[in-house]
């Protein structure tokens, strides 16, 4: 009946009971039932659970008050480390500590409330390497379920945050807005935009190994990003940006309330979207435990809880999360996308920084045509990304069917061989970011990039004043990657290692092709012997 994708329950309709979305006015008359196809992309029955734009509008004059009262009252500067100032500050003697820190001490250092934590109460599959090994595809959604989905299928996973979620996601206009006036991923310097890509990554890679409170890699990026997120926010509306032509009165608050639940929806629902297109097809379970472990994240990184509690939980919680993402992506876009030339595109410049890098050193063609694939022609069109060429159209499919191909034998085939395949692949896509990155990890410190010359005054909270230091005067003048750390220990680095990671995919590879081929020999050597003997 479609060849597109349905979001939810696809009801007994044809594609032309449809009624087509072109501006985001559109939905403001909708009924409950009223069957909707967003520029003719995907499907999608409008319930009481989807939101028009008027009631998406005030999600964006809310932002995260109580961390941008932390960012203040801890004076953080450019190139601090959010979290180790935050923690330093929580040493002090308790009346030097300022109120709104202790406050968000107490939210943050342990596990969200329910029914927002994925953490299970059973010790059973309590890591994503013990989900991994039990090779058991209908887990109860928890972190740790979720954290194994994502490595099962990281490589398709990765694609997807990158062609679809980011080169996507990032021209919306009322987004473009903040990345503007940061410089973020919208600058001409390709080397920059690839290496903050390659930060989000390693971010993603932190989220999927460990969220435990306080101690956990995940956990700890998760603040470390939520006070970035502040730290622009509290910049930008004390006119410290690049250009300072943001308009809080039109676009909302800085990286807003809209703006984070968009961010949270196009990296736990985008991917599925994606690999159902795909053809791969995730269980039921799988997919819960996907979105589970990213509303847990959301929780930290200062999205709403009574928002994540209505649209990220539940029995239907990829359905309700999936309206969710459909109604606020439509807001963003409105659909009114303009440009003169494809390359002036946000998209095309986030996707020509990973264009032409090792190790496949993939060209731009690729990569638009990839996009175009995962977020549908309608909007790519929109977007400006070239037509597809049947030459890569050929390779895509091809390339489909291997992937294809890989997960179902090792579905079938021994619980040895899967496990081996997605510790193989983790080990090569964390290999990678680790490599390109310098073998640095970041902590996704604010950069300089606007009025922050000057030294501002002492910041008053209460009865806690905190003043600059002569020593944290001179942060201001560090070097790009001065916040940077040594990555995980434990992933093997050099040509070494890669070597021996790449042998052990090829004798993966060899051990299918074996197992698959055999019995194609065995009967073809039998019909020789058979008719040779006549």
């Amino acid at each position: 009946m479609f060849t597109s994708l349905v979001v939810g329950d696809p009801p007994s309709a044809s594609s032309s009971d449809y009624t087509i979305i072109t501006h985001g006015d559109q939905l403001e008359d909708l009924k409950p039932e009223a069957l909707i196809s967003p520029l003719g992309d995907y499907y999608m029955e409008w319930d009481e659970l989807c939101l028009p734009p008027s009631k998406l509008e005030p999600w964006r004059h809310e932002g995260d008050d109580l961390c941008d009262s932390v960012v203040r009252a801890l004076n953080l500067r450019p190139g601090q480390d959010g979290l180790q100032i935050l923690l330093d500050h929580l040493v002090l003697p308790k009346e030097k500590q300022a109120e709104c820190v202790i406050t968000f001490w107490n939210q943050i250092s342990k596990s969200p409330p329910e029914p927002l934590s994925a953490f299970l109460e059973s010790d059973d599959d309590a890591t994503p390497s013990d989900a991994i090994r039990s090779c058991n595809r209908h887990l109860p959604p928890s972190v740790a379920a979720g954290q194994a989905v994502f490595w099962r299928y990281s490589a398709q996973i990765l694609s997807a945050l990158m062609h679809f979620s980011l080169a996507a996601g990032f021209s919306a206009e009322r987004i473009v807005g903040v990345l503007r006036e940061t410089n973020y991923l919208t600058g001409d310097a390709k080397d920059k935009t690839y290496r903050r890509l390659l930060e989000t990554t390693q971010a993603i890679f932190d989220y999927m190994n460990d969220l435990t409170p306080v101690t956990g890699v995940g956990w700890k990026s998760t603040i470390r990003v939520r006070m970035l997120h502040s730290s622009v926010r509290v910049r930008l509306r004390d006119k410290k940006g690049l250009k300072n032509k943001y308009d809080e009165k039109v676009d909302g608050v800085p990286i807003n309330q809209e703006d984070l639940l968009a961010t949270l929806g196009s990296f736990a629902i985008a991917p599925l979207w994606s690999l159902r297109k795909s053809g791969i097809h995730l269980t039921e379970e799988e997919e819960a435990a996907y979105v589970a472990v990213w509303r847990h994240i959301g929780y930290y990184l200062g999205i709403s809880p009574s928002r994540l509690a209505t649209h990220y939980t539940g029995p239907k919680i990829v359905n309700n999360a999936s309206k969710l993402f459909s109604c606020v992506t439509m807001h963003l876009f409105s659909f009114d996308l303009e440009f003169d030339d494809y390359r002036a595109t946000s998209t095309y410049r986030i996707l020509a920084s990973v264009a032409e890098r090792p190790p496949r050193k993939t060209k731009i063609e690729k990569h638009l045509a990839i996009s175009r694939f995962l977020i549908g022609d309608k909007l790519a069109d929109k977007l400006l990304i070239p037509p597809t060429s049947r030459w890569i159209a050929a390779e895509m499919r091809v390339a489909r069917s291997i992937d294809w191909a890989l997960f179902s034998f090792g579905q079938v085939y021994t619980q040895r061989w899967e496990v081996e395949r997605v510790t193989i692949t983790k080990l090569l896509v964390t290999m990678i970011v680790c490599w390109q990155l310098g073998v640095k990890r970041t902590k996704f410190t604010i950069k300089t990039f606007g009025g922050d010359k000057s030294k501002p005054p002492p910041i008053e909270n209460g009865d806690s004043k905190v003043d600059i230091t002569e020593e944290e005067e001179e942060k201001d003048n560090i070097s790009p990657n001065a916040d940077d750390d040594d990555l995980d220990a434990s992933v093997p680095m050099g040509p070494v290692a890669g070597k021996r990671i790449i042998r052990r995919w090829q004798w993966l590879l060899a051990e299918m092709a074996g197992v698959v081929l055999a019995p194609v020999g065995l009967a073809l050597a039998s019909t020789y012997w058979l008719f040779k003997g006549r």
